[in-house]
């Protein structure tokens, strides 16, 4: 469930960064990795490359500039608009651990 989440909110994320002149602007010269980590040992990361993220790749990167940590419950919620990011943040069910600005560049994606 969470996997097809993650990977409609990868395409929702390229087709704004192709689409809205805005946000390619702002992702167009950006290369950053994420981790994504869940409970019950499940990961999963992607590469977001000058505006692109190519899919969702199983288990984590070795070095990434951006970890998303949550359970698969909440980051379930979040990509299915039930709740926000925001929300899941300020009740410690979301961590986040990005620099300001890729906080910024990741907030598109949730």
């Amino acid at each position: 469930m969470v996997e097809e989440l993650l990977r409609g909110a990868i395409d929702k994320f390229n087709r704004a960064a192709a689409e809205d002149p805005k946000v390619k602007e702002e992702v167009a010269d950006k290369v950053r990795t994420v981790n994504v980590v869940l409970d019950a040992g499940k990961s999963y990361h992607f590469v977001l490359d000058h505006g692109h993220i190519d899919g969702l790749l199983p288990g984590p990167a070795e070095k990434a500039e951006i970890t998303i940590t949550s359970t698969e419950e909440v980051l379930g919620k979040i990509l299915a608009g039930e709740m926000s990011a925001m929300k899941a943040y300020a009740l410690r069910k979301l961590q986040l651990k990005a620099s300001i600005d890729d906080l910024l560049t990741i907030r598109k994606l949730l």
